[in-house]
């Protein structure tokens, strides 16, 4: 157990520092929301070390956004910017400085952020939690 506990320790403090760098750059504003009954492909099992985590999920509506889909089909927590929304944990699995959730449509990588991303029905919605060395470059 003593092995365990500075890992631990290190977890949980890494995790205290992301939420307070992101709930500083809000203004203190987050956004929890709970989910709705949805779907979810491959369930999230909060962890240290989260690997090879991806939800998807298939729109049934048209002019929905991605993250009205998101939010109604998973656990989200998310920050406002100017910018846009950003998120920043999906089902207990939180971006640090190392992983982000990066949003697929239809296999493609977006290429606008989850409130500007409109869906049309049968399109599907992907959520990979990725290393920030592999963001796709566009």
């Amino acid at each position: 157990m003593k092995q365990k506990l500075p890992v631990v320790v290190a977890v949980v403090a890494g995790l205290v520092g992301v939420a307070a760098y992101f709930f500083s750059y809000n203004g203190g504003q987050v956004s929890p929301v709970v989910p709705a009954a949805g779907v979810v492909e491959e369930p999230i099992v909060p962890s240290a070390t989260p690997t090879a985590v991806s939800l998807s999920f298939e729109a049934t509506t048209d002019g929905q956004t991605a993250l009205d889909l998101l939010k109604e089909s998973a656990q989200v927590e998310y920050q406002e910017f100017d910018f846009g929304v950003m998120v920043s944990e999906i089902n207990g699995v939180a971006a640090d400085d190392k992983h982000y959730w990066a949003l697929y449509v239809n296999d493609e990588y977006a290429i606008a952020g989850a409130s500007e991303t409109i869906l049309k029905t049968g399109d599907t919605m992907q959520w990979k939690y990725e290393e920030i060395s592999q963001a796709p470059v566009q």
